[in-house]
């Protein structure tokens, strides 16, 4: 195994093991809010970016969950079909 190889898998690992510790920040986050207090959480992941919403309404997050997720898609299309540069 040469160096490049050795580099690819040393950059996956580091991905994986950021996503894990994305997920578990989240999970320990949610698990914190007293009970009572309702709350919910959207999360969109564009590429690596984690895009996170809050809100104390489960249908507004899920609306902008799926604002997010529409208006990405819109833009990949665009770019796609090649409506943003020729």
């Amino acid at each position: 195994m040469g160096f490049p190889e050795l580099l690819f898998i040393i950059g996956l690992v580091l991905t994986f093991m950021g996503i894990a510790v994305f997920f578990i920040a989240i999970a320990k986050w949610a698990l914190s809010i007293p009970p009572g207090h309702d709350r919910s959480v959207g999360v969109v992941f564009l590429g690596p970016i984690p895009v996170v919403f809050a809100g104390r309404n489960a249908k507004l997050a899920l609306a902008l969950t799926a604002i997010v997720i529409f208006a990405f898609l819109a833009i990949f299309l665009m770019a796609v079909l090649g409506v943003l540069w020729p």
